[in-house]
């Protein structure tokens, strides 16, 4: 990787702010830049322009990320928000720093009923409310349950819309812990399934969306992962285990008021 150090300039932190995120990372404490070093012809031209230096670009090879295992305590995940391939990412924080990134696609993978390839654009089920698998026994969606309500509950949880996914993930239990209602619902998703698998058919022609927005249902946790470090980030390739981070006892719940710039923790 490239670093960029140099006496601050507004200009020049604006247009290394135009890079894609992934591909640069700010240090607060050493204030430096680390850029990826596709971008070191750019970093030379904007250097010579708002600095007023000629500088020699270092050889370096290009940007390679290297495969890691490892636990994170992630304390926020955020929104996924598209980025220029046209796949969709969300950030996380550990520590003070945003340096894990989590694929939509990985995330739904995780979380979406266990399906290896969900559907971007596909509704949420009431398994996928649970963060459970369509197979999970009574006793897993009583134990997904609590888990939720406890991350959800509105005296706890200040997301903005906590109050309705707390209804909704109440809804998903009642439905799913009935047998009779569950085979009802079931019966649902498979005639729904079948429909849309039809509708592509017809359709007679190729797209890809990307659906902008994806929420993990859990918004921190102990998460073992598989993923590409590059820049001081991990780019997650895979969730291998998603822990609740616990102190004496109690279980960390992190949720983002309306108009707040940083989490609140609590720990119930």
């Amino acid at each position: 990787m490239l670093v960029l150090t140099s006496p601050y300039n507004p200009q020049l932190v604006e247009a290394v702010k135009t890079l894609p995120y992934t591909e640069r990372r700010y240090d607060g404490i050493r204030k430096v830049w680390f850029v990826d070093p596709k971008h070191g012809d750019k970093l030379v031209r904007w250097v010579e322009i708002y600095i007023g230096e000629v500088v020699s670009l270092p050889v370096v090879s290009l940007g390679t990320a290297n495969p890691v295992m490892k636990l994170v305590e992630v304390r926020y995940i955020g929104a996924c928000k598209p980025r220029d391939d046209g796949s969709s990412i969300a950030f996380g924080l550990v520590g003070k720093d945003w340096s894990i990134i989590f694929p939509e696609i990985v995330l739904r993978s995780w979380f979406d009923s266990g399906d290896p390839e969900p559907e971007p654009t596909a509704a949420q089920t009431l398994y996928q409310v649970l963060g459970v698998k369509k197979s999970a026994t009574q006793e897993e969606i009583k134990s997904a349950f609590r888990r939720m309500a406890r991350q959800w509950h509105p005296d706890v949880c200040q997301e903005p819309n906590a109050a309705d996914v707390f209804i909704l993930i109440q809804e998903a239990s009642s439905i799913l812990s009935d047998v009779n209602r569950r085979a009802r619902y079931d019966a649902g998703l498979a005639l729904q399934k079948a429909y849309e698998k039809q509708q592509k058919k017809l359709a007679k022609q190729e797209f890809k969306t990307v659906a902008v927005g994806y929420r993990s249902p859990l918004r921190c946790g102990a998460i073992l992962v598989e993923g590409l470090e590059k820049l001081g980030r991990v780019e997650v390739t895979k969730i291998l285990a998603w822990e609740d981070i616990t102190r004496n006892g109690k279980i960390l719940v992190t949720s983002w008021p309306m108009g707040a710039k940083e989490p609140v923790e609590a720990w119930v």
